[in-house]
């Protein structure tokens, strides 16, 4: 009687070995793409005492598990179950620049997006609180494809000093990850602050984030 082409053992060695290959390829098949947020405070030039320029991006997976948390549609009496992005504010100084972005699918379907932007920041020495009372924008779009939007808050110091607090939303395709694989991923809750995604530990990060489910 002939041996098995593959002994029992050296097939079972084999088969973990070609699921341990696969299985990063099934979860990576799950990931439509990336919502990425990018907070960049820059100063017109350095002077005595400013910040020097701090640039930090925060990325959230559109797998279909967080997807299929938009439960509700916005209607005539309800503004449906919303995703909030909150933060930008330095986590040292908790009244400095902050912007809130938030997005719900709209009843024919498509996603509306509102974010505001306020703040104040000391330029050499002397607070300056953002203009009145800040920065708002809204948008829609049929697709997460289509997101891409930016807002920035500028504040003038004297003698030509100042700072541009500057908020980017963008998709990411996720055949695109490799270049962004440096970029944590930040934590979702949902309401209650239970924690519905765990991300990466952002407690050592100089920029204030977190990102939520409420449902309105």
């Amino acid at each position: 009687m002939q041996s098995p082409l593959f002994p029992p053992g050296k097939f079972l060695s084999l088969l973990f070995a070609c699921l341990a290959l696969l299985s990063p390829l099934v979860a990576r098949a799950e990931i439509k793409g990336y919502v990425v947020f990018e907070i960049d405070r820059g100063p017109y030039q350095l002077s005595k005492g400013s910040t020097p320029e701090i640039k930090r991006s925060f990325k959230v997976a559109l797998s279909d598990e967080f997807l299929a948390r938009f439960r509700h549609k916005a209607g005539q009496n309800s503004s449906g179950t919303g995703f909030c992005f909150n933060g930008g504010n330095l986590t040292n100084v908790p009244d400095s620049t902050r912007f809130m972005w938030w997005i719900r699918q709209s009843s024919d379907g498509r996603w509306a997006i509102n974010v505001w932007g306020k703040g104040s920041e000391i330029i050499d020495g002397v607070k300056i609180s953002s203009w009145n009372p800040g920065s708002s924008q809204s948008l829609l779009i049929r697709n997460w494809e289509d997101l891409d939007m930016s807002s920035m808050l500028s504040y003038d110091g004297a003698d030509s000093h100042g700072l541009n607090v500057a908020f980017t939303v963008r998709y990411v395709p996720a055949k695109d990850l490799p270049q962004e694989k440096q970029i944590p991923t930040i934590p979702v809750h949902g309401e209650n602050r239970s924690e519905l995604i765990k991300g990466d530990d952002l407690s050592h990060c100089p920029i204030g984030a977190s990102c939520s489910f409420q449902e309105g």
